[in-house]
């Protein structure tokens, strides 16, 4: 019995992902999105990294957040 236990966690996962899908479209002339293509985007995964860039808490000292330099006037370049 442990040995079917063993070989059925070891099986392929299920790759749902719980949470509202996120679809962004292309602009023209852009390329396909090749990095994470296997990863689904969600709402609630883009607002987990909206709060995380604007969080002042992950720096150092807790005093800048990321849009201190990654401005998205300049397309979040530095």
């Amino acid at each position: 019995m442990a040995v079917t236990l063993l070989i059925q966690a070891c099986g392929k996962k299920d790759k749902t992902v719980a949470g509202t899908p996120l679809t962004i479209a292309t602009p023209f002339g852009f390329p396909e999105r090749t990095q994470f293509k296997n990863e689904q985007l969600t709402v609630e995964k883009a607002e987990l990294g909206r709060r995380l860039f604007y969080d002042k808490r992950l720096s150092r000292d807790e005093s800048i957040s990321c849009p201190s330099c990654h401005q998205q006037t300049a397309a979040f370049g530095i």
